[in-house]
């Protein structure tokens, strides 16, 4: 894919970010036949976000904000993209755009956040908590001057399948699908010729 840094990822991003050096939550869980029991949520919430974003990669995803004037945000595998590129976004009626960063999808922004904190010897400071009723983590995160970004992930077998902010912040609540469809598809062949048709 190639790299261009856009605003769209600033703007669509639900805030994670940041690592501490502070000690990993031992590993250990339980599963029953209505989900997770977890004996460490953050080891818990690793997983399922590694798992999320491995299956984003390989299958291809699509994450739809459900507000009345919401988003759809598209990635198809890499080797199914389309003029070197596979990612894009749609906002009713009519923008297209790139995308550049696979953390603009909330199925992989916390895969990557672990990942980069791991490179760098640290740990990824988050706070985590499970709920078996519903399947369902939220996560707490101090992002800076006085602001505290709450998120809640729904899950289904092992898999992130939504998100929404809780509290005061104003990202949009997302479905996440995994897979995608020629519609879906159409998304990210407009977006490239759009732009490729400005850059000529």
């Amino acid at each position: 894919m190639k790299v261009i840094s856009i605003a769209i990822v600033a703007a669509l991003s639900l805030g994670l970010g940041g690592c501490t050096n502070a000690p990993s939550e031992p590993q250990g869980s339980t599963f029953t036949g209505e989900g997770f029991v977890a004996v460490a949520p953050l080891a818990e919430f690793a997983e399922v976000a590694k798992a999320s974003c491995d299956k984003a990669m390989a299958e291809g995803v699509v994450e739809k904000s459900t507000s009345g004037d919401g988003f759809t945000l598209v990635m198809v595998p890499k080797d199914q993209g389309y003029q070197d590129f596979s990612a894009a976004f749609f906002a009713a009626p009519d923008d297209y755009q790139l995308i550049y960063e696979v953390d603009a999808f909330s199925s992989c922004a916390a895969a990557m956040e672990f990942s980069l904190a791991e490179e760098g010897g640290g740990a990824f400071d988050i706070e985590v908590e499970y709920d078996p009723n519903d399947a369902s983590f939220v996560t707490t995160q101090d992002i800076g001057q006085n602001k505290i970004n709450k998120l809640e992930y729904q899950t289904k077998d092992g898999l992130f399948v939504g998100i929404k902010t809780l509290g005061e912040g104003k990202a949009d609540p997302r479905t996440i699908s995994y897979g995608y469809s020629e519609e879906d598809l159409q998304i990210l062949i407009t977006s490239v010729d759009r732009f490729l048709a400005i850059e000529q």
